[in-house]
């Protein structure tokens, strides 16, 4: 049975409201609360943590699932954190990482790349690239996935985009959550979805945009994955995105793109649900099930 778009608005709105109760202009305070958020949600039994070092200013957070054939397999899947570029961290998505961990069986590794707007464009794709060849240095590319939500979501297609340009061996496959991939917000859901998906507003993103990248380079496709000509070469992609989403016109468009390409794509659109719903498990059923879906989707494609 598929949730109801008047239950998904019901519950986006009392959360915008529960954040903005707490929400500060002090842009360290709220990078403070919206990491504190990611430690209220149990964690899914058999799930190990270890931090690590990439390099001097890149840490990370592994998410092991104890005593599973994938993860004895040593399978990677690479984790970019949503946030706008301006918050989030392997601490904020220790639960969606934990759970892609346990349902795909794959070690997930979550990346603290740098934020804005310190360190603007290229800071966090220059992370992301060398969190991957940092990776490569241990496991064979063909055991590595790429992914991320929102922000991180457009990040991992920048990522490959950049692998291609720098004609560097691509991942096994790439997975974008309700991926963020234009920051010019130039397409029609923008408009139409702006009255459900109550989180990720034109506003809101445009703003946060800016803080990440000057606005005359924003149609850069490593910066705005969906303006991208040549696709040809990507790896094979997962695009989940909803349909009630500000994000699900840029999604579909850059599905259709790279298909038209001769990527191997499977785009899942879902009904009714708004940016990022994989973050209401418990909530409605449809969270957890798009992230078993990521899981065998990931499996099908190792196998």
């Amino acid at each position: 049975m598929t949730t109801s778009r008047e239950t998904i608005k019901n519950l986006i709105t009392k959360m915008k409201q529960e954040f903005e109760q707490v929400a500060s202009s002090n842009l360290e305070e709220n990078r403070r609360v919206f990491d504190a958020a990611g430690l209220k949600p149990t964690l899914p039994d058999g799930i190990e943590i270890q931090s690590t070092n990439i390099n001097q200013h890149i840490t990370a957070d592994w998410l092991i699932p104890k005593s599973n054939s994938t993860a004895e397999k040593n399978i990677i899947v690479l984790f970019f954190h949503g946030g706008g570029f301006s918050v989030g961290s392997a601490m904020s998505h220790r639960p969606i990482c934990a759970r892609i961990a346990k349902h795909s069986g794959c070690k997930v590794l979550s990346v603290n790349y740098r934020l804005a707007p310190e360190n603007k464009y290229p800071a966090a794709l220059e992370d992301a690239v060398e969190s991957y060849l940092w990776l490569k240095n241990n496991f064979p590319e063909h055991k590595i996935f790429i992914a991320g939500d929102s922000a991180g979501g457009g990040l991992a297609m920048a990522t490959l985009l950049s692998l291609k340009q720098q004609a560097l061996p691509m991942p096994a496959g790439a997975i974008g959550i309700s991926a963020w991939l234009d920051l010019e917000c130039s397409s029609a859901s923008y408009q139409t979805n702006k009255d459900i998906d109550l989180l990720a507003t034109e506003i809101g993103l445009r703003f946060v945009g800016r803080g990440y990248a000057n606005k005359k380079i924003n149609n850069n496709p490593l910066v705005s994955p969906f303006y991208s000509k040549d696709l040809l070469g990507l790896c094979p992609l997962l695009i989940q995105i909803g349909s009630a989403e500000t994000l699900l016109d840029e999604n579909v468009v850059f599905a259709e793109r790279a298909k038209k390409d001769g990527v191997n794509v499977e785009l899942q659109v879902w009904p009714n649900m708004v940016h990022v719903w994989h973050s209401l498990y418990g909530a409605i059923p449809e969270a957890e099930q798009a992230i078993v879906s990521i899981g065998q989707w990931v499996n099908k494609i190792t196998a």
